[in-house]
């Protein structure tokens, strides 16, 4: 496992035993919501912290299949 995959689990364990909220539709974004996340990330301030470069060329529309999955 690589360590991003090994932090992102770690992550997500240490919110779930907080019951912090897992996905999206936990905090009741809608499925046609997920599009508009997508592009509102593009401009959000942190997005300077991200190794891979990011523009509003690139392609937006998120996978529903993290909504979707089970906490």
């Amino acid at each position: 496992m690589e360590a991003g995959e090994a932090a992102a689990n770690a992550i997500w364990e240490l919110t779930k035993k907080l019951g912090l909220p897992q996905r999206l539709c936990d905090v009741g974004v809608p499925e046609e919501g997920l599009e508009e996340c997508a592009e509102a990330s593009l401009y959000d301030g942190d997005v300077v912290y991200n190794p891979k470069t990011i523009d509003d060329s690139q392609e937006t529309s998120p996978s529903t299949r993290h909504w979707r999955q089970a906490a």
